[in-house]
């Protein structure tokens, strides 16, 4: 598990069990950005949403496809961060769930900003900056 910022940390793919952890660290959301069956020794989202119930944590399926990343899972990633929760995200290597936490983060940050805190969590995007910038400016 990476931190990225003060309430949102990244996995690659997790196991029903260890959703206890995730509670005992006071976790308060649980998405999932990985399609089943990309893998198939991958738990399901079915078995993961289950023992987060189990847990009292919500889960949230915002699946993303590896490179199809568009305006709505940006934008459900942004209302998820707003909420100021605990969140845990997870996918295949943790790269979709870091990529999609960047481009919600051009809302209120400098791209600058975002590529280095992609940088301190063990992941590297700025191959991406270019992209990031142009998705900022179409905000404004």
């Amino acid at each position: 598990m990476k931190k990225v910022s003060e309430n949102f940390y990244v996995s690659p793919q997790i196991e029903p069990s260890n959703i206890y952890g995730l509670s005992k660290d006071k976790f308060d959301i649980v998405v999932c950005n990985r399609p089943d069956g990309e893998e198939s020794n991958q738990p399901s989202k079915i078995e993961i949403s289950n023992e987060c119930q189990k847990k009292s944590l919500e889960f949230i399926d915002l699946e993303m496809v590896p490179g199809d990343i568009n305006f709505e899972t940006i934008k459900r990633t942004k209302e998820i961060l707003d909420t100021n929760k605990k969140v845990f995200a997870y996918c295949r290597t943790g790269t979709r769930s870091i990529t999609l936490w960047a481009f919600a983060s051009c809302y209120t940050k400098e791209v600058v900003d975002i590529i280095s805190e992609v940088s301190k969590a063990g992941y590297e995007l700025a191959h991406l900056k270019d992209v990031f910038v142009s998705f900022k400016s179409s905000l404004s």
